[in-house]
C-alpha cells in the first residue's frame, strides 16, 4: 500500500512540474489532426518533413514503409491528409526490406525526388526513390555498430552547411548525446549536447532560422511526454543544453516521432511533428503542430 501511494504521488508531482514548465515555454500550441488510414500499411511513422511551404510531404515508418502527400489546411489548422501513397522500400536487389534491415527512424527530404533514412537495428543511412528503390548506402563508422538494437540513428537532419546530422536514441554516460556529421563522405563529431535519463532523442530538423531543433521523448507511467529544444549552430562548441520551446504534459499527445520545422505565410515557424503508434489499437497517429511567436511565449500550449 505505501509502494502504491508513493508511486501515484511521484506521478502527481510529475503532473504538476511537467505542467509549470508549460506555462513558461515560448510554442504556442495550433492543431492536432487524428491521422488514420484503412490501408494496413499504414502506422509506425517515426520520420516525417515537409516542403518548405507546409504542404506536400514525405514520412517513413518502423515497417520500412515511405509515404508521400499534402496536408490539407483550413485557416492554418491540419484538417486532413490528400493524395497519400504508400510505397515499400527496397533494397539493392530489388526485394523489400525486412526484419532488423526495416526500422526506418529518421529522416531528410529536400524537394526533390530522393529521401535519406536512418534506420536502427541495422544501424545504418541510405538513400531512396520516389518509388522506394534504393540508389545508394551511406558509409557508417565503427562506432555505430556497438549501438543497442532500439538505440540507434533515431534522428537525422541536413544542415545549412548541406551536411547530414545524426543523433542516436540514448543518452551517454556523462549525460551528453552526441550529434554525428557526415559531409564529403567522411564521419565526424559536430557536438556533444547536454541530455538527461528522461528524454531522449528521436527527432530533429534545422529551421529556416538556421538552428537545430531537437524533438525528444519520454515515457512515464501515464504515457508519453515530448519536448522540443532548439540549438544555435552558430558555435556548436557553445551549443550546451539549448533553449526548450515546449514540453508537453503526459498523455496530452501520444508517441511523438518526427518533427519538420518551416515558416509559414506570416513568417513565423511552425513545428510540425507526427506520431508513431506503433501499429497498436491503443495509440493513434497524430499531426500536431506548434507555432514560435515570442509574443506569445507567455500563454504556453494550449490542447
Amino acid at each position: 500500500m505505501r509502494l502504491g501511494i508513493a508511486v501515484a504521488l511521484g506521478a502527481l508531482c510529475l503532473y504538476f512540474a511537467s505542467s509549470r514548465l508549460a506555462q513558461a515555454q515560448s510554442a504556442q500550441f495550433v492543431s492536432r489532426f487524428v491521422w488514420s488510414e484503412k490501408a494496413r500499411a499504414f502506422g509506425g511513422i517515426s520520420g516525417f518533413e515537409l516542403a518548405p511551404d507546409g504542404g506536400a510531404f514525405r514520412a517513413i515508418s518502423d515497417r520500412g514503409t515511405l509515404l508521400s502527400g499534402v496536408l490539407r489546411r483550413e485557416a492554418g489548422k491540419i484538417t486532413g491528409v490528400e493524395n497519400l501513397r504508400i510505397v515499400q522500400l527496397r533494397g539493392a536487389l530489388g526485394g523489400p526490406l525486412r526484419g532488423a534491415m526495416q526500422d526506418a527512424e529518421g529522416l531528410v527530404w529536400d524537394g526533390g525526388d530522393e529521401v535519406i533514412v536512418s534506420f536502427e537495428g541495422n544501424h545504418r543511412l541510405a538513400a531512396f526513390d520516389a518509388d522506394g528503390m534504393l540508389r545508394r548506402p551511406y558509409p557508417i563508422v565503427r562506432e555505430f555498430l556497438g549501438f543497442a538494437s532500439n538505440g540507434g540513428l533515431e534522428a537525422l537532419a541536413r544542415g545549412p552547411d548541406g551536411a547530414l546530422y545524426a543523433l542516436p536514441e540514448f543518452v551517454a554516460r556523462d549525460g551528453k548525446i552526441t550529434v554525428y556529421r557526415y559531409l564529403n563522405g567522411r564521419w565526424s563529431v559536430a557536438m556533444r549536447i547536454e541530455g538527461d535519463a528522461q528524454f531522449l532523442p528521436v527527432g530533429a530538423d534545422f529551421g529556416p532560422d538556421g538552428a537545430l531543433y531537437l524533438l525528444e521523448r519520454d515515457f512515464t507511467g501515464l504515457g508519453f511526454r515530448s519536448r522540443v529544444r532548439r540549438f544555435d549552430m552558430s558555435d556548436p562548441a557553445r551549443a550546451g543544453a539549448g533553449e526548450i520551446l515546449l514540453q508537453s504534459r503526459a498523455r496530452q499527445f501520444d508517441n511523438l516521432e518526427g518533427l519538420s520545422v518551416w515558416r509559414d505565410g506570416a513568417g513565423r515557424i511552425r513545428l510540425t511533428m507526427v506520431s508513431d503508434d506503433n501499429f497498436m489499437v491503443f495509440q493513434r497517429g497524430e499531426i500536431v503542430e506548434f507555432v514560435i511567436d515570442t509574443g506569445l511565449a507567455k500563454r504556453g500550449a494550449k490542447d
